[in-house]
């Protein structure tokens, strides 16, 4: 099995072990060990191996696995703050198609301190897409879920039914104290059966009725 020299190298590894650790990756198959070298790789070599992993997301070789990449960035991220890596993360993001890639990519830029979290607001206020809006706020929620529960009373009015519907499920989960006026208010200009039932649930919730 490779876990072993894997785990080694995790722990071993430095920044100068960069090229003979990208050739291993290519003669890896498997989501999992790629997944782990990928995370060695960050954890080795710290801004140059942030700057390699997004290199494999950018143009990865064939074989390398494009979600296994983007997991190893998030875990990056939880240990290391690189905000020189936001704006290219931030362009992946705004490209991606894939929900949980999008949902990924925007945990990891969040997890970069207050200029990651100030990147993902921009996505929120500008992207046209209410899909990747949505999957980019609950990014948002699992790193920064105060922020992310902030963010989220003003979409409840948004005209995606879509995108309020990932709000409530945001606020639902949150202590915020404003959520309950935020709610009042959109339930009076709420028109799909769904969410309105979804909204008087939850502020009855929140109420203690």
């Amino acid at each position: 099995r490779a876990e072993p020299l894997l785990h080694a190298i995790r722990d071993f590894a430095r920044a100068e072990d960069l090229p003979r650790l990208t050739g291993l990756l290519e003669k890896l198959g498997g989501r999992e060990e790629q997944e782990m070298l990928l995370r060695a790789i960050g954890s080795a070599a710290g801004p140059e191996g942030g700057r390699t992993l997004l290199g494999y997301l950018e143009s990865a070789p064939e074989g390398v696995r494009r979600e296994a990449v983007v997991e190893a960035l998030a875990d990056l991220a939880k240990k290391e703050e690189l905000p020189a890596l936001i704006p290219a993360l931030t362009r992946l993001l705004e490209a991606e198609t894939q929900g949980r890639a999008q949902w990924q990519l925007a945990r990891a830029i969040a997890s970069h301190g207050p200029e990651g979290v100030a990147a993902v607001g921009e996505i929120l206020a500008r992207d046209p897409d209410p899909r990747r809006r949505g999957e980019v706020l609950r990014g948002l929620e699992s790193v920064h879920p105060e922020e992310a529960a902030a963010l989220a009373r003003g979409f409840l009015l948004d005209p995606s039914p879509e995108l309020r519907g990932r709000a409530l499920k945001v606020l639902a989960s949150s202590g915020d104290p404003a959520a309950p006026d935020a709610l009042r208010a959109a339930l009076e200009v709420e028109t799909e059966p769904g969410l309105r039932e979804a909204i008087a649930v939850l502020l009855k919730h929140r109420e203690g009725r």
